[in-house]
C-alpha cells in the first residue's frame, strides 16, 4: 500500500548526497548498480548527464529526505531506438514495499509522451533482498517481462 505522505519531485543536484547513499548501498549489497566498489558523490554527474533531456525524479519522505530516485535515459544510440528509453531506479531499503517504485515509475511513464518515448526498458534484479521486482510492477503498472537472464557460473578446469 502506498503511503500518501511521500512526494515525487524532480531530481536536482541538491539530492546528490542522499541519492549516492542509496546507490552505494546497492553497490555494497548486490549487483544491480553494476559497480563493485562505492563511488564518490561526484559520480552523480554521470547519470545526470546521461539523463539530460529525460525526466528524473526523487521520492521524498514525510521528513523531507530523499529516499528513492528514478531516471530515464537513452536506451541505445542507434536511430531505430530514438523512441525507446531505459529506466533506472533505486529505493532506500527502509522505504521499500511502500509503493514508491510504482509512484516513480508512473510519473516517468506519464512524462514519456512529452519527450517522444513510447517504449520503456527496465533491467530489474529480482534476487536482491527478496524484493518483488518485475512481478509486482507488472501487476501495478502494466509492465511486461520480455526476457530473463540466468545466473551462470563457469566451473574451473
Amino acid at each position: 500500500m502506498t503511503d500518501q505522505t511521500y512526494a515525487i519531485k524532480p531530481l536536482y543536484d541538491e539530492h546528490t548526497e542522499e541519492v549516492m547513499e542509496i546507490f552505494n548501498h546497492y553497490i555494497e549489497t548486490g549487483f544491480s548498480a553494476y559497480f563493485d566498489q562505492p563511488v564518490p558523490c561526484m559520480f552523480f554527474a554521470r547519470p545526470r548527464e546521461m539523463s539530460r533531456g529525460y525526466p528524473t525524479v526523487v521520492a521524498v519522505s514525510p521528513e523531507s529526505a530523499g529516499v528513492g530516485f528514478a531516471l530515464l535515459h537513452a536506451y541505445h544510440s542507434a536511430p531505430i531506438f530514438n523512441r525507446t528509453a531505459e529506466t533506472t531506479y533505486f529505493i532506500h531499503p527502509e522505504h521499500t514495499h511502500k509503493g514508491l517504485g510504482k509512484l516513480m515509475l508512473e510519473r516517468l511513464i506519464g512524462e514519456c509522451a512529452d519527450i517522444g518515448v513510447d517504449n520503456l526498458v527496465a533491467r530489474i534484479f529480482l534476487a536482491e533482498q527478496g524484493q518483488p521486482g518485475i512481478p509486482h510492477q507488472k501487476r501495478v503498472c502494466g509492465v511486461g517481462s520480455a526476457g530473463r537472464g540466468r545466473k551462470k557460473v563457469r566451473q574451473g578446469s
